[in-house]
């Protein structure tokens, strides 16, 4: 087996306990902000939820636009408040 092979085996070795744990059940992803604004992540994360919902997990994607709304506020001449 090629290494890039192994790797991948490896790799779903150990998601196994997640898969479990979450097959059948409705996860929510937070996807938005910085991650978005990386171009060369968002094919991998989009994989990654393909993956997801092909194994049984059902996931929601919900966009963050945290720095969009930030800047927003700022712009409006509110101020920005992060709690926890």
């Amino acid at each position: 087996m090629n290494t890039e092979a192994a790797h991948k085996v490896d790799i779903l070795i150990e998601a196994l306990p997640y898969l479990r744990k979450f097959f059948g059940k409705v996860v929510v992803v937070k996807y938005g902000g910085s991650a978005v604004e990386q171009a060369e992540l968002n094919h991998s994360i989009l994989e990654d939820i393909s993956f997801m919902n092909y194994v049984g997990i059902h996931p929601v994607v919900v966009h963050g636009a945290g720095l969009l709304i930030t800047q927003k506020m700022r712009d409006s001449g509110l101020d920005v408040k992060f709690i926890n």
